[in-house]
């Protein structure tokens, strides 16, 4: 016989008593989603919140996920798909690998959240537009 267990970090556990062993039915962020950002060329998403987690999805299905210093409130994919981008309430840009989540360095932009992150067409320039009105720009320093 199953049993379904919530938790408080918003995840439903399915499992037995008898054999005492469990596994992540469902899972979702567990504070304020602020960031979705769409795969160029498959239908896979990656969300990013206040609970300081990205996480890549494909048919609600969780692929990998990812948890950072900071609250997150915005994220992007490179054009190439190869880079997953999130930013931060404290002017953070962390840059993960698109495939596997891991993480690949964390840039510091400004002292201000970052509200949107973009790549230009061909993936060579970035921005980042910061909640101070500026928008802070950089080209192939990124990928």
């Amino acid at each position: 016989m199953a049993i379904y267990i919530g938790t408080t970090k918003n995840c439903i556990l399915e499992g037995s008593a008898s054999k005492k062993t469990f596994k992540i039915a469902v899972w979702g962020h567990s504070n304020k989603l602020e960031a979705v950002a769409a795969h160029p060329d498959d239908l896979a998403f990656v969300t990013a919140g206040f609970d300081k987690v990205v996480a890549k999805w494909r048919k609600q299905k969780v692929l990998w996920k990812v948890t950072t210093q900071s609250e997150l409130i915005s994220a992007a994919y490179h054009p190439s798909a190869n880079t997953v981008v999130a930013g931060s309430l404290d002017g953070y840009v962390v840059v993960l690998n698109g495939e596997t989540g891991v993480h690949v360095t964390t840039v510091r932009v400004c002292a201000a959240p970052l509200n949107d992150l973009k790549f230009n067409r061909t993936g060579s320039q970035f921005a980042c537009a910061a909640q101070t009105g500026l928008v802070h720009g950089t080209q192939n320093a990124l990928v």
